[in-house]
């Protein structure tokens, strides 16, 4: 069942945590790692899941706000944010990216991890995303996105007929760095590399690692 800030994957959710150690250990948690470093201020993180990126904050960090629209994963990144309080103070709450639950030019930098793929409207969500960062601050994101190979992306548009069914919402073939790129974020640097730690994963293979700045017009 779907309210205005909830999404409910209940099988998926449990299935991602469970997976979530081995894709850490097998490269993802140094992707999280370069994502984070050198962050600053106040963060929002858009949705948070199961707090994995909590872990990869430096100390340069003032605070992290987390929102997550799933409750299984909420609790679990909830739990990861006691387990950190001492090391970081981590707020959780309930929330979609397409209407997020704050005010114009909040923080400091809003953080996207492998969530794009499955939101309803991810221009609306870039869109919100650049409403509550202030002028200067920024976008951090690493995502799965559309190969620029036709032939890979023709797979992947095939694919993509069930994949969603299978991964929570998720859509391998959407082209992010497209949709940033079209926002009116500006992008500082964006690295696009290969990279599946199963070769069930091939279809979302194709990442996107970088950051784009919000302009100060004033």
């Amino acid at each position: 069942m779907r309210t205005s800030n909830t999404v409910s994957h209940p099988i998926f959710a449990r299935f991602y945590s469970a997976l979530a150690k081995k894709a850490e250990t097998a490269g993802i948690g140094e992707h999280r790692k370069r994502l984070l470093d050198s962050s600053s201020g106040k963060i929002m993180e858009v949705g948070c899941g199961s707090g994995l990126n909590f872990f990869h904050y430096p100390d340069t960090v003032e605070k992290v706000v987390g929102v997550e629209p799933e409750e299984f994963l909420k609790l679990k990144s909830i739990q990861v944010a006691n387990q950190l309080k001492d090391k970081l103070n981590i707020e959780v709450v309930q929330g979609v990216a397409t209407s997020l639950p704050f005010d114009d030019n909040t923080f400091d930098c809003a953080v996207t991890s492998l969530v794009l793929c499955s939101v309803d409207d991810p221009k609306k969500a870039i869109s919100e995303m650049y409403r509550v960062v202030k002028p200067g601050g920024e976008l951090r994101f690493y995502e799965h996105v559309r190969s620029k190979s036709p032939k890979f992306s023709q797979m992947q548009d095939r694919v993509n007929k069930f994949w969603p069914y299978f991964g929570g919402g998720c859509n391998c073939n959407r082209d992010t760095l497209g949709y940033i790129k079209d926002s009116e974020f500006e992008i500082k640097e964006a690295d696009e590399f290969n990279f599946a730690h199963s070769k069930l994963l091939a279809p979302v293979a194709p990442m996107i690692l970088g950051i784009a700045i919000k302009p100060d017009l004033r």
